[in-house]
């Protein structure tokens, strides 16, 4: 599906107003990470979401907020703001907000705590869960209930949540993660897998997929929340290196979750599973989320140091944005020594070859230029539903959404299944009846 000018429009823009914007109001959407406001009444921080400009704070109880940054006295930055008493003062004239935006107290005025009582902030909806905090922008009447994802009913102990602030389009991201080819390509260690015999595999190891099937068939499923796609890999015949295992494949599942979510399969070798999320703050910048997490044991800190390292999740400056260390102006640390004999990116880390290519692209790629494969099934999907989704939300209808606890089974995982099994075999439903799911 090579789009339009018309269809890239509809799915890139997401502030006020738009269609594509209007989608993404309709579901929970992350908003930070909780690290961000570790304790009640620690300073507030401002952060942009969906265009928006908004303050987050926790207050004294350790509720948490998240409104419009622009004091509805004046207008100045909420989030120059000092938290105390439950609630966040401007520094302005110190008029006072609690956690559902009502003025409690302008000192000022002649009856500082009546006055502001009929002023109704903007605020939102916010949830606390799984290392991260949510927000849902859209009308109170449409909220659904928040999504039971599996890593936010298991303990901290189990989860290790990122995030990073990515200077381009939240869609270019969405499409490259979906496409299991580039894996075979981009996240290729030359090293690891000319060794891959002689070695001790580490905890954290997608060698064996990554390098033998370098073209993948893909499929697509539709689901009650987007659709799964389903990868047909070759395995390598341990008894004879190199050659194709005759009796066995691997379909791999690796579902999409609208608006912009995907789970990578885990467990085994593959190490924790990961769940992503890319949140736009504008048309140009998006949030991107990595969530590892263990479903039945905590995560011991060796893994979570193999983690960490393997997906260059330490490369990032935790501050107020979070942006790489790698960016386009220093070519995202590509060493090219680096990239002759041991990576064939040349980068480090797989989040951090995710995040070359996608800002490699340009703030917003454009479509119309693409000359698509059939590896580009993936891709394909993805805008058909977006765009389904638009039309959907545009006449009055819902967008693709699973019931709250359907999301505690939606998984990615690898189903090794008897060489030519059709891919219509690996749904949940029957993996689970084999075992492979819990």
């Amino acid at each position: 599906m090579v789009m339009s000018h018309e269809e890239q429009e509809l799915l890139v823009r997401t502030n006020p107003g738009t269609p594509m914007g209007e989608v993404f109001r309709r579901y929970w959407q992350p908003a930070f990470l909780s690290e961000r406001l570790p304790e009640p009444d620690c300073p507030p921080i401002a952060i942009k979401l969906l265009g928006e400009h908004l303050v987050a704070f926790r207050d004294t109880k350790g509720r948490l907020a998240i409104m419009d940054e622009a004091c509805p006295h004046r207008g100045a930055s909420l989030s120059y703001g000092r938290c105390e008493e439950d609630g966040i003062r401007c520094i302005y004239h110190g008029w006072k907000l609690d956690v559902n935006g009502t003025v409690v107290e302008a000192p000022p005025e002649k009856n500082p705590r009546e006055f502001g009582r009929k002023i109704k902030h903007t605020s939102y909806p916010v949830h606390e869960a799984g290392g991260i905090v949510w927000v849902y922008m859209g009308p109170p009447e449409k909220m659904p209930e928040f999504p039971k994802w599996r890593f936010c009913n298991i303990p901290e102990s189990h989860i290790l949540p990122v995030h990073y602030l990515q200077e381009c389009n939240y869609l270019q991201a969405v499409e490259g993660d979906i496409d299991a080819a580039h894996a075979s390509y981009l996240h290729l260690d030359l090293e690891a897998y000319r060794e891959r015999h002689n070695r001790t595999p580490s905890p954290v190891d997608f060698t064996a997929f990554f390098g033998f099937d370098r073209a993948p068939a893909g499929a697509t499923v539709d689901t009650d929340w987007g659709f799964d796609s389903v990868w047909r890999m070759n395995i390598e015949d341990e008894e004879n290196p190199g050659q194709i295992k005759p009796d066995l494949d691997a379909l791999i599942v690796h579902p999409f979750i609208a608006p912009a979510n995907s789970i990578v399969a885990g467990g085994g070798a593959l190490g924790p599973y990961i769940w992503h999320a890319w949140v736009p703050v504008d048309d140009t910048h998006h949030i991107l989320y990595y969530v590892h997490y263990l479903v039945d044991e905590p995560m011991s800190e060796e893994l979570r140091k193999e983690v960490i390292r393997y997906f260059g999740h330490h490369k990032v400056h935790k501050d107020d944005d979070y942006r790489p260390w790698g960016n386009r102006e220093n070519r995202h640390l590509q060493d090219r020594e680096f990239q002759r004999d041991t990576s064939f990116s040349g980068i480090d880390g797989i989040a951090c070859q995710d995040i070359a290519v996608t800002q490699s692209q340009g703030f917003i790629v454009d479509r119309t230029k693409e000359h698509l494969g059939a590896e580009d099934v993936g891709v394909t999907r993805i805008r058909k539903t977006l765009l389904r989704a638009v039309k959907a939300v545009h006449e009055g209808g819902d967008p693709p959404m699973g019931r709250a606890e359907e999301y505690a089974r939606v998984d990615g995982y690898v189903a090794p299944v008897p060489k030519g099994t059709p891919w219509q075999e690996v749904t949940r439903d029957k993996m689970a009846d084999k075992g492979i799911l819990a």
